[in-house]
């Protein structure tokens, strides 16, 4: 059996009534709890602080200048020009230059996956060790 349109006691307008004489949309608004959006906080916040955008700036720099150097995968008998930056011991040292590698993916990730073939060839550095070295001199 069809149901007939008839004049919602809410909007006034013609639609198929559920309850009450409401249609679906006045009814759910009566049933559903009235909330106010959440705000978030997050709007307000600047994703990264200004000392660490002069990092990144400072860093993106490094790294572009390094990729002009070395446009190719750096692992042995690779020479692919689709490249990422590899970072030996990671990007916290002052010695960012010289820890830097260009890779690409499928070598990166063979990089990684393999930890002791990549300290032996050094494709990683420890930084354990690096820390120690800085302070004896």
């Amino acid at each position: 059996m069809k149901s007939k349109l008839k004049k919602c006691k809410g909007c006034a307008k013609e639609s198929y009534i559920w309850k009450k004489g409401l249609c679906k949309v006045c009814h759910f608004k009566t049933i559903l709890p009235k909330t106010k959006p959440i705000k978030s906080h997050q709007n307000h916040l600047n994703k990264y602080s200004q000392k660490q955008i002069d990092r990144l700036k400072k860093y993106q720099i490094i790294r572009d200048l390094y990729f002009l150097e070395n446009p190719f995968c750096e692992f042995p008998g690779c020479t692919s020009k689709k490249i990422t930056c590899h970072h030996k011991g990671g990007r916290l040292s002052d010695n960012l230059y010289k820890n830097l590698c260009s890779l690409c993916e499928k070598h990166h990730q063979y990089v990684h996956d393999n930890a002791q073939w990549s300290y032996e060839n050094n494709f990683l550095i420890s930084r354990i060790k690096n820390k120690k070295n800085e302070k004896n001199l």
